[in-house]
């Protein structure tokens, strides 16, 4: 088999999404939105059951939440994962086939994307085409998730500029800005180290009597 007839298939499935799927870290929400909802290839998940979604307990990041910045605003998208208009009556299955697409705006724009396959696991070329479309003129890196600092998100992959991470977990592929995860990071650290504190306040009370 020739070298483009094995690779044919990343190339295909990058293309595919690089046109259709994605969103992009640090894209406008008036762009991104432009791009994804065109011709209905994707539809916004309607705010009644965007809550239900969120904190399903398949979602891996969702005990983050709360560490969000305020100025955060959430969107979540739906879209078939093969050719044809999605609607919202898809939507009647919790997480029906397809692409969810959860993606966090600061100040309009894009810093968290959470994308969820929904009936098959993420394969290897839509990877490869999510993160293709992420690179953002740098390059993607594998680090040890264990090396990396300052993450509340985690991070397995990062751009060589440092400016965004990814992840999978599961069904899931995350890719966001670092500056955010960082500020998530600084939240959650306070809020525990407040926590912290309290129990240690608390504890001669606790214990009086003993």
């Amino acid at each position: 088999m020739s070298n483009l007839k094995r690779f044919l298939p990343l190339i295909t499935a990058a293309i595919i999404l690089c046109s259709t799927a994605q969103a992009r870290i640090g894209e406008s929400r008036s762009s991104l939105e432009s791009r994804l909802l065109k011709d209905r290839t994707a539809v916004k998940v309607p705010s009644r059951l965007q809550e239900k979604l969120l904190n399903d307990r398949s979602v891996p990041y969702r005990a983050l939440y709360e560490y969000f910045p305020e100025s955060a605003e959430q969107e979540v998208y739906y879209k078939l994962a093969e050719n044809g208009q999605a609607t919202t009556a898809d939507l009647e299955t919790t997480f029906p086939d397809g692409w969810m697409v959860h993606v966090v705006y600061i100040n309009g724009q894009s810093v968290f994307e959470a994308y969820r396959r929904n009936g098959a696991g993420i394969n290897r070329y839509e990877e490869e085409g999510i993160l293709m479309v992420n690179m953002g003129g740098s390059h993607w890196q594998r680090v040890n998730p264990k090396d990396v600092q300052n993450t509340a998100i985690g991070c397995s992959l990062e751009r060589t500029d440092g400016e965004v991470r990814a992840i999978r977990k599961g069904n899931y592929l995350i890719v966001y800005n670092t500056e955010f995860d960082e500020a998530v990071k600084k939240l959650q650290d306070e809020a525990r180290a407040e926590s912290e504190a309290e129990a240690q306040e608390n504890a001669p009370d606790s214990l009086r009597g003993f």
